[in-house]
This record gives structure tokens, C-alpha cells and sequence, in this order.
């Protein structure tokens, strides 16, 4: 439960941001920041001092050439790990741009340049995250001041915190792998004239903070070889395996074995269609996983969606062949990348009754894990395609002591 400091602690003047309220249903992420202090060090400074602080800053602000409303930020976090309302849930200042201001929260960290934020700034930033995020349920990503505009801010230390994604990490658990999955349907047909010019932006977005595995179906194998696949190279990725219109895309240096295509038994295929399962065994931080890549048939009606939950029955028998092949049995260490083109179907009537639920799902695109294995967060994130990318960590609660 975080404790935020009032506004009337650090400063007797009008909140004058008041009633211009953040929309839920605009706003998207935390914005951070630090104040830029050169090689100040905030560490140990008492609460007067940080009071004293944000009233310069304050200053700062409302006279020229600012001349803003009030302090631009709407929290504050020292590291000492007090929280302090600025200004409120009111649309701030601070983004670069009056867009950014309406869909961000300013969050400004109490850290010289050079500064390593302490571990209690960091477990305060984490509860006030979760404050935010109950207010304004669509808040959930955290980016730099510097992903808006062109600015050294919140500086390296901290936007190493972001990408790698301890800033938000729960200290309570043990993360073991994170996987993220594009569904590239509307990008498929090859030699799409906009592919080419949009691939970078999807990569860029899939291969942030450097996720253990990337999964990527209606690649086409032309689009691959010639656009996304050095694309990836360049971000530090490797293919696995690409084939059959799936990807799959590992951080380079890590194992695997007995990749391949399973392709759907003809009962379940759709006329004149072959639909096909990627099938890899992968090594993520000391430890094997089976990792499956599909898009079932993506035809409209109840026909198909009847056709689709069969060709997710025959998906789960070869995930489990695999397993029993390689002595990875259980669903917990299986995770599925799926374009089920189905809202309800495949979920309720293939995959669930079967022991796997969806670590993530948004519209048609999901992944898969057994019920067993702790989601330790999941989010869709914007991208240049036509389809979200569907992201999701995976791990354990750390042990008691």
C-alpha cells in the first residue's frame, strides 16, 4: 500500500491543475523522468530538503519561459522511497507534448544524473504504479521521457531500469522467461508494398527490453529471408526456425533442438488449406521449454470456428507427442503462440478443458500455458502491424523465508 505525501507538505500555493482531470480512457502509460541535477547526489536528503526541492522546481516551471500552470510532474518519489503528490491526477506538463501529456502520468525520480535510484525508490515506484493503474486501468506501460521527445531524460541509469524491466518487476517473485508474439495477418501477402517500411517499426516494438522469445506467424518465408529476419539479426536475434508462414526468434546465444513443422492431419485442414504447428525445444535460463507457434484457419462462420477448436485439438496432442518425445511432459513448461481467429471457441472448448489457459490474449492472438504456471504479468503493446504484439513474463513466487 503506498503513502503519498500530500500536496500541502512541500507547498501553501493552489494546486492550479486541478479539474482538468486524466481520462481513463485515454490514458496508456507512466511517463518518467529525473530532474537533471548534473552529479547531485539525493541520497540521503531529509524530507525538508526535498520539499524545498520541489518548490524550486516548482518556480521553475510557472515563470518565463515556461510560464506552465504549476510544477509540470504529478508525482515525485525521493530515494528515501516518500512519495509526493504534485499535482494530482491532472493533466500535467511534462511528456513534451500536450498528446503525451493527456495519455501519460509524470512521474519524476529524485536522482543526480550519475545516480543509482535505491532499492526503496524503486519499491515505491512499483506500489505507486499499482495505485495508478487502479484509477486508470489502461496505465500499465512505463516509458522514458526520452521515447516522446529528444531529451537525455530520465537518464541512463534509469531507462536501463525500464528496458530490462526491473523498475516494474515484483521483488516477490522470480521471472523465467518473457515471450512475445505478432500476429502479422494484413502484412502477409508477399511483396506487400508497406511490409517492407513497417518491419522496422515491429521489430523495434517486439525486441524492446529483450524479451527470451519472439514468436511471429503469417511470415511469409520471402518476407522473412529478405526483410524480418536480418531485421532481428540486427537487434540480437536469431531464427530458430522459419517455415510454414510461423517464426521463431530467440536472443542469440541461446539453445535449442528438435525445431520443425508439424502440419495439421488432413481431417482437420480446411479445403485446399494446410495449416502447420512450429515445434521447437528451447533452453531459457537454465531450463527446457517446449514452444509452439501456429494460426489455425482464419475463415469466418460457425462452421469454422467448430473447424478451428478441432485444428486446436490436434495442436495440443502434438505439443504433448513432443513432450512425451523429449521427457517434457508437463504443460507448465509448454507454452503456445496461437492466431486462434476465435474469440471464445478455441479457448473454452480446446484449449481450456485440456489443462492450457491463455497467459495473454487480445482479440484472435494469445499464448498459452499450462494452468499451473504462474503469469507474472501480460500486456498488448501498439504496433506498426495490423494485429498487437501479446507479450507476457512467466515465472514463480520466491521463496518464503
Amino acid at each position: 500500500m503506498v503513502t503519498i505525501i500530500p500536496r500541502s507538505e512541500w507547498t501553501s500555493t493552489p494546486n492550479r491543475r486541478a479539474g482538468r482531470d486524466l481520462k481513463p480512457s485515454e490514458v496508456t502509460a507512466i511517463a518518467v523522468h529525473y530532474p537533471a541535477t548534473g552529479n547531485t547526489k539525493h541520497k540521503g536528503e531529509t524530507k525538508a530538503q526535498t520539499a524545498a526541492r520541489l518548490r524550486g522546481w516548482r518556480e521553475l516551471h510557472v515563470r518565463p519561459p515556461r510560464s506552465w500552470a504549476d510544477i509540470g510532474y504529478n508525482y515525485a518519489i525521493d530515494q528515501a522511497g516518500r512519495v509526493w503528490d504534485l499535482t494530482g491526477l491532472n493533466r500535467g506538463a511534462h511528456a513534451g507534448t500536450a498528446k503525451a501529456n493527456r495519455e501519460s502520468v509524470g512521474v519524476l525520480l529524485i536522482v543526480g544524473n550519475k545516480e543509482t535510484p535505491t532499492d526503496a525508490m524503486l519499491a515505491s515506484f512499483r506500489e505507486l504504479r499499482a495505485w495508478i493503474i487502479k484509477r486508470l486501468p489502461k496505465a500499465a506501460e512505463v516509458r522514458p521521457h526520452s521515447s516522446y521527445v529528444s531529451t537525455a531524460c530520465p537518464g541512463d541509469k534509469i531507462r536501463r531500469l525500464i528496458a530490462s524491466g526491473e523498475l516494474t518487476r515484483d521483488p516477490d517473485v522470480v521471472p523465467w522467461y518473457e515471450s512475445r508474439f505478432l500476429n502479422l495477418k494484413g502484412d502477409d501477402t508477399a511483396g506487400a508494398r508497406s511490409f517492407a517500411d513497417r518491419a522496422p517499426k515491429m521489430v523495434a516494438d517486439l525486441t524492446k527490453g529483450k524479451p527470451d522469445i519472439i514468436g511471429v506467424c503469417e511470415l511469409r518465408d520471402a518476407q522473412a529471408k529478405k526483410v524480418f529476419t536480418p531485421l532481428m539479426e540486427d537487434a540480437g536475434y536469431f531464427a530458430a526456425y522459419v517455415g510454414a508462414g510461423n517464426g521463431l526468434y530467440l536472443r542469440r546465444g541461446t539453445k535449442f533442438r528438435s525445431r520443425g513443422t508439424y502440419y495439421l492431419p488432413k481431417a482437420v485442414q480446411g479445403k485446399g488449406r494446410r495449416e502447420a504447428l512450429l515445434r521447437c525445444r528451447v533452453k531459457v535460463n537454465g531450463h527446457w521449454l517446449h514452444v509452439g507457434v501456429t494460426h489455425l484457419d482464419y475463415r469466418s462462420g460457425p462452421k469454422f470456428d467448430k473447424l478451428r477448436v478441432k485444428q486446436a485439438k490436434s495442436v495440443v496432442k502434438a505439443m504433448r507427442r513432443f513432450g512425451v518425445r523429449f521427457c517434457l511432459t508437463k504443460k507448465a513448461r509448454h507454452i503456445i503462440m496461437m492466431d486462434s481467429n476465435s474469440q471464445a471457441w478455441v479457448r473454452d472448448k480446446a484449449m481450456k478443458p485440456r489443462g492450457y489457459v491463455p497467459a495473454v490474449k487480445y482479440s484472435v492472438d494469445e499464448q498459452y500455458v499450462g494452468k499451473k504456471r504462474p503469469v507474472l504479468s501480460s500486456r498488448s503493446i501498439v504496433t506498426a502491424s495490423d494485429h498487437r504484439i501479446v507479450a507476457c513474463v512467466i515465472g514463480k513466487a520466491r521463496p518464503k523465508r
